[in-house]
Parts: C-alpha cells; structure tokens; sequence
C-alpha cells in the first residue's frame, strides 16, 4: 500500500483553495459521467456546467472546454499571487 500521499496533507482553508477544490470535484464527476455512471441522484455536472458556466456540445467536449478553464483558473489566479 502507497502511504506517500499521507505524509504531506493539504490543507484547503482560503477561499481560492475551495474553489479550486470544488472544480476539481465537478471535473471528476463529469468524467463519471461521460463513462456512463452518476455521482448523485441530483442535477447531473453535465447540466449543471452547461447552464452556469455555458458551456456546448456533448459530455465529452464540455469536459475539455471545463478542464480547459479549471487551467485558466488556475494560471490567473498563480498570476495574480505572485505579483
């Protein structure tokens, strides 16, 4: 067993963390998605994104478009840190 990524825990405790967090969270559940399975019996991430973040097309290239902005996301806000 690989006990590696307990020895350095990440702490999400800012407001960017969350965020970033929660993105991440909604990119798994999408990719669930486009294999066929569903994380909740709620409002599917695929809706959820297409009608917050407006995002087109089908499951797999509003995974790309999402992945695509979760990058951005983070670039921007790296950024904007370091300045």
């Amino acid at each position: 067993m690989n006990t590696e990524a307990c020895n350095d825990p990440t702490i999400i405790d800012t407001p960017y963390k969350i965020h970033l967090y929660s993105l991440l969270c909604m990119k798994y559940a999408l990719k669930l998605e486009c294999k066929g399975l569903r994380m909740s019996r709620g409002q599917t991430r695929y809706s959820y994104l297409k009608k917050h973040y407006g995002f087109k097309g089908n499951k797999d290239s509003v995974l790309a478009q999402f992945s695509q902005y979760i990058v951005d996301f983070v670039n921007k806000n790296t950024v904007a840190n370091v300045s």
